[in-house]
């Protein structure tokens, strides 16, 4: 029984292709997100090391409009980053999250709360460091920006650490939490 629960989980019930255990690659030319895929990305997300999920709506990474419906999980950590030429936007389907944006040394220089009950909307159009903060126990937000994902578009600050230094971002999370809670 355990068996066919595990098959079934891997099952995608959709016209999708998955690229890994936490990414999926539409392939339909018209999209329309559903409850159940809704359901479906949540629990990947929930099963999955990263504690995240995405479905990319665009049918390719080389497409120049990148959609995506992301899920994390409340603790995940993204590094702060900041994309060039690129711009980027979220619309909150449900939970709650920090943006926190930061100047180039490290402090944080705006936060931006998202919540589905009030403010659901951000746009960045500016290269700064940013990061995102789940905060509910699941977020779901749907991201546009610019393609094609080129990792040399993409910095990642060095004074924050890397994803998988798991002591040291741990240590970070925290002490960002204290600062946010001070900012506001």
């Amino acid at each position: 029984m355990q068996l066919q629960s595990k098959n079934k989980m891997n099952q995608i019930p959709f016209n999708w292709k998955e690229e890994s255990g936490c990414v999926f690659y539409t392939k339909d030319e018209i999209v329309v997100f559903t409850d159940e895929m809704k359901s479906f990305l949540t629990l990947r997300a929930s099963k999955h090391p990263k504690r995240e999920a995405r479905l990319c709506t665009h049918l390719n990474p080389d497409s120049t409009l990148h959609e995506m419906i992301i899920v994390h999980s409340k603790g995940n950590y993204i590094p702060p980053h900041k994309h060039f030429n690129k711009v980027e936007s979220f619309h909150l389907m449900e939970g709650e999250l920090d943006i926190i944006i930061f100047c180039d040394r490290g402090e944080i220089k705006q936060v931006i709360h998202l919540s589905s009950e009030k403010d659901i909307y951000y746009r960045l159009q500016k290269s700064l460091y940013h990061t995102v903060v789940p905060l509910s126990e699941y977020v779901i937000y749907h991201e546009v920006t610019d393609g094609p994902f080129l990792v040399e578009e993409k910095h990642e600050a060095k004074w924050a650490p890397k994803k998988n230094d798991l002591k040291q971002v741990q240590i970070y999370q925290k002490k960002l939490m204290e600062k946010i809670q001070n900012h506001s």
